[in-house]
């Protein structure tokens, strides 16, 4: 069966069919045909720690989180552990210590081939570890899915805590690989008692809806791996049969792909008016489509929007809860603590909102796919959103110094009074009177600059209220207020520079960058104006500034999104009808050109046609 069908590809110039024949063909021929049997399950189920299990190098990374789409190939019996590297550019590099394989750093790779020397498992089984079927990537599931068809018997692993979850089982219905054996092995049995394992079984052979072949339990952790290695051994044994029966339904796919394609061919070949016809029905369909992808953008761009506007609401209740507690508490630095939140808060619900809409497409593929609609959506699942970011916010407030505006000058009046009634205590009675008054208007100040100079000055600005400068000269009791103005000021100017060098130096010891002075202000100042006033600055900054920006980013990313989604679905409606458009106008200008051979074509695609229904 499969040599003519590589003869009828190749006569008809189905070069895709014809190379998924040849390699099918040469794992018919080779008694050495390796048997591929991937483990597909949650990202959690214990997948790498059950390979780790049954290797010697036991050098898997078992990863805490999704982080690759790569597959990785186990082949045992191998002369040495190695690792070789398949990349997304087509180059391969080979690693000697597969402990350097790192999940975080192949993003890059494609596939990657692991040797090793345990003879655990047969040579001709290779055991393939895919991506996790939690992963919220979408590549990684669409990775999984293109590398099924390779596979020729499959094991289901699952947590026989959880039994088969329903992505596992919707997974496994939806996949379609008829005629592959598909076995459940569940892990962590070590957790159940003997009983509870064999009630286990006997329930998910008889009541589960997958077409199971057998269950197996084991425990990779604690080296329980028996009943998987019979399992593996029985897979070695019946290998031929395996790949005989898997095998012969890749080729009745192909055979089926095959007539499919003949049968566009022919209905449109009965004149040159009936391809023409076929030509506009393939633009009629074509119309079709754009039309559902208009219909589909609209509603999709709907939804986006709802959720943009969801998640930003959302947002600005989490930023105000997250700043008000930061602001109501005790802090060294609000500013670096506010940043962080800010940080956090957006990546989280960015985070939230990529996953909305991985949800989103998730649901339009599967309405599509109910309503038959002439439109595949299935292209939408490798849409990246990895690389979408929020880079707009700004942080233009200062909550470090919020309430705290006038403490450097409160202290300084503080010490300046504190200086003036010292003074005044240990002045004669002619002197207090005068510098009462100065301390007053020191006081009063609430701490300007006191030299000497500026102590006669404010001494000056009283007197000068009370009359002008000529009445003052001409007025002997003015003019002795004025002589112990000018002695005040200077025991007031003396006093201060010890006061300011304490100040500093105690602050110091007590571990502050400013005077003690200055800190016991702001301990005050913290109280009655620190806290309200950060919390208004936090407030108007949200409303104002942060919020509005975030929405605004978000907004822009939507735009982004519905664009990059709108010429997805453009670019797979034009590749859906552009192949099959280009074989009927290849088939009209044949036509045109040699009616015989034309007519010889026909003949020898119905024939063809024949044999294939016959095989």
């Amino acid at each position: 069966m499969v040599n003519k069908l590589i003869e009828i590809s190749h006569q008809l110039s189905f070069n895709d069919l014809e190379e998924r024949l040849l390699t099918i063909n040469a794992s018919l021929n080779n008694g050495q045909a390796e048997l591929i049997v991937p483990l597909v399950g949650e990202f959690s189920a214990g997948k790498t720690t059950l390979i780790n299990a049954l290797t010697e190098s036991k050098a898997l990374e078992c990863a805490s989180k999704p982080t690759t789409a790569t597959i990785y190939t186990i082949h045992f019996a191998s002369d040495s552990c190695k690792a070789i590297v398949h990349n997304h550019n087509g180059t391969t590099c080979e690693i000697p210590d597969i402990t350097k394989l790192k999940n975080d750093e192949l993003k890059d790779a494609v596939v990657v081939d692991v040797y090793d020397t345990s003879r655990t498992v047969p040579e001709s089984i290779v055991i393939v570890d895919t991506p996790g079927l939690s992963s919220q990537d979408i590549k990684h599931r669409q990775t999984l899915v293109d590398f099924m068809p390779q596979a020729d018997a499959i094991l289901l692993v699952s947590d026989i805590n959880q039994g088969i979850t329903r992505s596992l089982a919707d997974f496994a219905s939806t996949i379609a690989l008829s005629k592959r054996p598909i076995y459940l092995v569940f892990s962590q049995c070590d957790t159940k008692s003997e009983e509870d394992i064999k009630r286990s079984k006997e329930y998910h052979l008889k009541n589960t809806e997958l077409p199971l072949n057998g269950v197996v339990c084991i425990s990779a952790k604690s080296g329980r791996i028996e009943e998987l290695s019979t399992l593996l051994s029985e897979l070695q044994h019946n290998k031929t049969a395996i790949l005989k029966r898997v095998n012969e339904e890749r080729c009745k796919a192909i055979a089926k792909e095959m007539i499919s394609r003949i049968d566009t061919l022919l209905n449109s070949s009965v004149s040159d008016s009936s391809t023409d016809e076929a030509i506009r029905q393939q633009q009629s369909n074509l119309n079709k489509i754009k039309r559902q992808i208009s219909s589909l953008s609209d509603s999709i761009s709907s939804e986006l929007n709802g959720i943009q506007r969801e998640v930003s609401r959302k947002f600005e209740d989490k930023i105000f809860e997250s700043l008000d507690s930061i602001v109501a508490g005790k802090s060294e630095n609000y500013d670096s603590e506010a940043i962080s939140a800010i940080n956090n808060n957006a990546s989280l619900l960015l985070n939230e909102y990529k996953n909305q809409i991985v949800d989103l497409l998730g649901e339009k593929i599967k309405e599509f796919s109910r309503k038959e609609e002439s439109l595949s959506l299935e292209g939408l699942q490798s849409l990246d959103l990895s690389q979408l970011s929020i880079s707009g916010l700004s942080y233009n407030i200062n909550l470090n110094e919020a309430g705290h505006e006038y403490d450097k000058k409160i202290a300084i009046g503080c010490k300046v009074a504190a200086v003036a009634a010292a003074v005044i205590a240990t002045a004669g009675a002619a002197s207090a009177a005068g510098g009462a008054a100065v301390a007053g208007e020191a006081a009063a100040t609430g701490g300007a600059a006191l030299s000497s100079g500026e102590a006669i000055l404010v001494a000056a600005d009283v007197a000068d209220t009370v009359t002008d400068i000529g009445s003052i000269m001409a007025n002997q009791r003015h003019m002795n207020r004025i002589n112990q103005a000018v002695q005040f000021g200077s025991q007031v100017n003396e006093k201060i520079g010890v006061i300011n060098d304490f100040d500093a130096s105690a602050g110091q010891r007590m571990g502050q960058n400013k005077g003690i002075v200055e800190s016991l202000v702001g301990f005050v100042t913290e109280k009655t104006m620190g806290k309200p006033q950060r919390r208004r600055v936090i407030h108007q900054y949200i409303d104002s500034s942060l919020s509005p920006a975030f929405a605004q980013e978000l907004r822009r990313i939507t735009i982004d999104v519905n664009n990059r989604i709108s010429s997805m679905l453009n670019e797979m409606a034009e590749a859906q009808t552009s192949e099959l458009t280009a074989s009927l106008e290849a088939l009209k200008q044949a036509r045109q050109e040699q009616k015989s051979a034309f007519d010889e074509k026909i003949k020898q695609l119905k024939q063809i046609k024949q044999q294939l229904n016959t095989l």
